[in-house]
C-alpha cells in the first residue's frame, strides 16, 4: 500500500476545498470590508490596496478597476489559460493539464522573476461559480506530483488568487482580484511585496487593453478568440 497522494486526488481535495469558499457565498463587498486595507495606489482607474497576513512577511493584495466589456467575455479571458501570457507580466508560460467540466480545471505556470532571483512555478487549482452578484473564479496552489519539478525553477506551493466579477454597467464590468503568494526559497519580502502590488496593476491595465483593442464602437465589446496555433 502507498500513502503518496496521486495527483488526481489532489486536484479533487483542492476544488472540494474551493467549493467550501463558494458555498458560502460571500458578498464581493464584504470580502474586503475592514479598516485593514492600506491604498497603495490609484492612478488611471486602477486602485491598489495592501494588507498584512497573519504569519506572513508577504501582505495580501486587492486590485480593482472597470473594464469595458461584457461580464462574460471578461470571464472567457480570465479562463483561458493559454492568454494569460498575454495580460500577466511575469507569466512566461500557462499550459491547461486537466478540466473537469466547464467550471474546474488543473494548470500550469512558469513565473519569471528578476535577476538574481530564481524564476518560480507553481500548479493551479480553479473552480469558476457563478453567482447573482456575478463570476467568482477562485484558484489555490496544489502540490500535484504528476508535475515534476524543474531545476530550473523553485516551485510555489502556497499562493492563492481570486477574481471578482460583478456588472458595473451596462458593457462595463467591475473587476476585482485579491492574491497572495508565498514565493518558496530564499527570496526578499521587500522584493515580493513591491512586486505583489506593481504586477497586479499591470494585470488590469493589460486586461483593459485588451477589451479596449477589441471594441468596433459597440459597447458591449466581446475579446476575440485567441489565434489559432
Amino acid at each position: 500500500m502507498t500513502t503518496k497522494t496521486s495527483g488526481a486526488a489532489v486536484f479533487v481535495l483542492a476544488l472540494l476545498s474551493l467549493s467550501c469558499l463558494a458555498s458560502a457565498g460571500t458578498p464581493p463587498d464584504e470580502l474586503v470590508a475592514g479598516a485593514d486595507w492600506k491604498l497603495v495606489t490609484s492612478a488611471d482607474g486602477i486602485s491598489v490596496y495592501r494588507r498584512a497576513v497573519d504569519g506572513s512577511s508577504i501582505d495580501e493584495i486587492r486590485a480593482e478597476t472597470d473594464v469595458p466589456a461584457d461580464l462574460d467575455a471578461v470571464a472567457a479571458l480570465l479562463q483561458d489559460v493559454s492568454r494569460r501570457v498575454q495580460w500577466d507580466p511575469t507569466c512566461q508560460q500557462a499550459r491547461l493539464l486537466k478540466r473537469d467540466g466547464d467550471l474546474a480545471y488543473l494548470a500550469y505556470y512558469q513565473i519569471d522573476l528578476p535577476w538574481p532571483v530564481q524564476d518560480r512555478d507553481v500548479v493551479m487549482t480553479t473552480r469558476v461559480t457563478h453567482e447573482h452578484q456575478g463570476v467568482n473564479i477562485m484558484s489555490v496552489a496544489t502540490p500535484d506530483e504528476e508535475v515534476p519539478q524543474n531545476a530550473d525553477f523553485v516551485r510555489i506551493l502556497q499562493a492563492r488568487e481570486h477574481w471578482q466579477l460583478s456588472e458595473a454597467d451596462s458593457g462595463i464590468t467591475r473587476v476585482r482580484l485579491l492574491t497572495h503568494v508565498e514565493p518558496a526559497g530564499p527570496i526578499p519580502s521587500w522584493l515580493i511585496n513591491a512586486m505583489s502590488a506593481e504586477v497586479p496593476e499591470s494585470m488590469l491595465r493589460s486586461i483593459r487593453q485588451i477589451a479596449e483593442a477589441h471594441d468596433a464602437g459597440s459597447s458591449h465589446v466581446q475579446i476575440a478568440e485567441p489565434a489559432a496555433r
